[in-house]
């Protein structure tokens, strides 16, 4: 389960479906129904996308989005689908990141990319363990498998077509559990690569793409 906050609404994943919170009063003012609930959320300036257990993609437009906070208004007939197999490597959904016309998914069996329309792609890998992605500025994109108590950072430099391997596979020290990953464009030695900030079981760690050089920020215990 996960949040997205945009500069009026939090908009929350939850067992039964989402609440769209108004960040200026700080309360619910409308929600979406969905049997299963959703597991992950992400928008950008036109749409909220919502990802499923067993119903792949689904979103709201922006526009059809009203608030009550007094009685919180029901959604649900507004919420179209985006994405269903075999137009996704599965339904189960575990996580999606996007980045102004582009999207990213992490399913139970791969890892897809949609260029939104109308001039719209897809491209996709199978693979097992992908539970967490992310799209920057520029033209990569970034997920996290696992494999056993083994954790990659695996990176893909564009996003125009199929893959199956990553470009770069970035580690941490053995045994340390990879909850999350943010990923700064341009930012690296050279303004050319980017800068990963991973957030681990022991604390972040940042990593300079362009030396492969790694910081490592303990949280307190």
């Amino acid at each position: 389960m996960n949040i997205w906050t945009d500069e009026k609404y939090v908009y929350t994943t939850t067992i039964s479906g989402s609440d769209i919170v108004e960040i200026e009063s700080e309360l619910t003012g409308a929600y979406i129904e969905h049997t299963g609930g959703f597991t992950t959320v992400w928008a950008n300036n036109s749409y909220v996308f919502f990802g499923t257990l067993n119903d792949g993609i689904v979103y709201l437009a922006k526009d059809d989005i009203h608030i009550n906070i007094i009685t919180p208004i029901d959604l649900t007939s507004y919420v179209k689908l985006f994405v269903h197999t075999p137009f996704i490597t599965s339904n189960n959904v575990e996580h999606i990141h996007g980045q102004d016309d582009r999207l990213i998914c992490c399913t139970a069996s791969g890892v897809d990319v949609y260029k939104l329309e109308p001039n719209g792609y897809r491209s996709s890998t199978t693979v097992s363990g992908a539970y967490k992605c992310f799209m920057p500025p520029g033209r990569a994109a970034y997920y996290l498998t696992s494999s056993g108590t083994d954790y990659f950072i695996n990176k893909i430099n564009t996003t125009l077509m199929d893959w199956s391997e990553p470009d770069e596979v970035f580690t941490v020290d053995s045994g340390l559990v990879i909850n999350d990953l943010f990923v700064t464009a341009h930012t690296a030695v050279g303004g050319t690569k980017n800068t990963l900030f991973i957030a681990t079981s022991s604390g972040v760690y940042v990593i300079d793409e362009a030396t492969y050089e790694t910081d490592i920020y303990y949280t307190a215990v």
